[in-house]
C-alpha cells in the first residue's frame, strides 16, 4: 500500500472535485434551464415593453449589454462552454498567485519541509533519557503544535479546493438572477464566495512561505546538530532553537485560524468594489 503524501492527497482532491463538477454541474444546469429560459423571456419582454411604452430609449449600448448578459447566462449553463472556463479562471488565479508567492516551488514541498524540520527537533527531544523529563515534555508539546499547524494548513488547502467546486456547482441556481437588477446582488454574493475560497488557499500558501522563511535561520543549525547526534546521542538541540520554534509555530497556527476571516473581508470588499466600478463604467459609456 502506498503511503499517503501531501502532494498525493491534494492531487486526489483536484481530480475528485473535477469529476464531481463534470457529473453534477450538467445535470443541475439541465434542471434549471427551463426556469432560466422563462426568466430570459420575461427579461426581454419587460425591456421591449419599456421601450414601446416610451419609458426607456432604444440605445445600442443598452441592447448590447442585454444581449451579452443573456448570452453569458446561457453560456454558463453549458459546462463544456463558459462554465468550465469560469471555473478554470478561478483555479488558475489561485494556482498562479500561489506559484508567484512560492517563486515556482510547489506548496506541498514547502509544507512538507516545514513539518519535517520541526518534527526532527521534536523527535530528538522525545528521544532523551528518562531523567531528562523537561526535554521529553518540550518534544511532546512541539509535536502537538507542529501537528496542529500541519493539520490546519492541510485542512484549509483542501477546504479551498472543495469549497470552490461546491460553490461552482451551485452557479446554475444563481445565474438567472443576474438578469434582473433587483436580484443581481445574489450573483455578486456568489462571486464573492468563489473569491473567498481562492483567497483562503492563497493566504495559507503565504503563511506557509512565511513559516519556511522564519525557519531558514535555524535549518543549518538543526542539520548540524542532527549530524552530531549520530555520534553523540547525549547532544540535544539548543534551548534557543526550541523556544524559537515554539514561538514561530504557535504564531503560524494562530495565523492559520484567522485565514477564513481574512479571506472573507478581502473577497467581500473586492466583489463590492468590482460591482461599483462596473456600474461607474457603464455610466461613463452611456454619457
Amino acid at each position: 500500500m502506498e503511503l499517503l503524501t501531501i502532494d498525493g492527497f491534494l492531487g486526489a482532491t483536484d481530480s475528485v472535485t473535477r469529476l464531481f463538477l463534470d457529473r453534477i454541474y450538467p445535470a443541475l444546469a439541465g434542471l434549471v434551464a427551463e426556469p432560466v429560459y422563462s426568466a430570459a423571456v420575461i427579461y426581454w419582454a419587460l425591456s421591449g415593453y419599456r421601450i414601446f411604452a416610451g419609458y426607456a430609449a432604444l440605445e445600442w449600448y443598452d441592447m448590447l449589454a442585454k444581449v451579452v448578459m443573456t448570452v453569458s447566462v446561457f453560456g454558463v449553463l453549458n459546462w463544456g462552454g463558459l462554465a468550465a472556463q469560469l471555473y478554470d479562471l478561478f483555479v488558475s488565479f489561485m494556482n498562479t498567485a500561489a506559484a508567484t508567492i512560492l517563486a515556482g516551488e510547489p506548496a506541498t514541498d514547502l509544507l512538507s519541509a516545514l513539518f519535517l524540520n520541526a518534527d526532527h527537533i521534536a523527535r530528538t527531544l522525545r528521544g532523551s533519557g528518562i531523567f531528562q523529563v523537561n526535554a521529553i515534555i518540550e518534544g511532546t508539546l512541539l509535536l502537538i503544535i507542529n501537528s496542529l499547524l500541519f493539520a490546519v494548513a492541510l485542512f484549509y488547502m483542501t477546504l479551498a479546493k472543495i469549497g470552490l467546486a461546491i460553490t461552482m456547482v451551485l452557479l446554475p441556481l444563481f445565474i438567472g438572477f443576474a438578469l434582473f437588477e433587483g436580484t443581481r446582488q445574489w450573483c455578486v454574493n456568489w462571486l464573492s464566495k468563489m473569491l473567498d475560497f481562492a483567497l483562503v488557499y492563497i493566504l495559507v500558501v503565504a503563511i506557509v512561505k512565511l513559516g519556511f522563511m522564519a525557519f531558514e535561520q535555524f535549518i543549518a543549525e538543526i542539520n548540524q546538530t542532527a549530524a552530531l547526534i549520530q555520534t553523540r546521542p547525549d547532544l540535544k538541540p539548543g534551548s534557543h532553537i526550541v523556544v524559537n520554534v515554539f514561538i514561530i509555530e504557535a504564531v503560524l497556527a494562530m495565523f492559520m485560524l484567522q485565514v477564513r476571516e481574512w479571506a472573507g473581508y478581502l473577497s467581500s470588499g473586492a466583489a463590492s468594489s468590482g460591482e461599483a466600478m462596473a456600474m461607474k463604467f457603464a455610466g461613463h459609456v452611456r454619457r
